[in-house]
């Protein structure tokens, strides 16, 4: 293994950790985001984590088909 090789397998390892120290960063300033705004201001709250939910269900993804999983019930 030459010495291209190493270096470029650290830059993936170091790209992974990144992400995914990203990742948590974002997931930590939402989570105390919506804490503060549970405090402030509680409709407001309820009427943001029904939008979020709404754009994580299956039935509002473009690219989501029934007939791509429908029948493997």
């Amino acid at each position: 293994m030459g010495l291209r090789e190493k270096s470029w397998r650290v830059l993936q390892h170091l790209g992974v950790y990144l992400r995914a120290a990203g990742m948590l960063c974002y997931l930590l300033t939402l989570n105390v985001t919506l804490r503060v705004l549970r405090l402030i201001s509680p409709p407001l709250l309820r009427k943001l984590q029904l939008k979020m939910g709404e754009k994580s269900t299956m039935t509002y993804n473009p690219r989501f088909r029934y007939e791509d999983w429908g029948p493997t019930f």
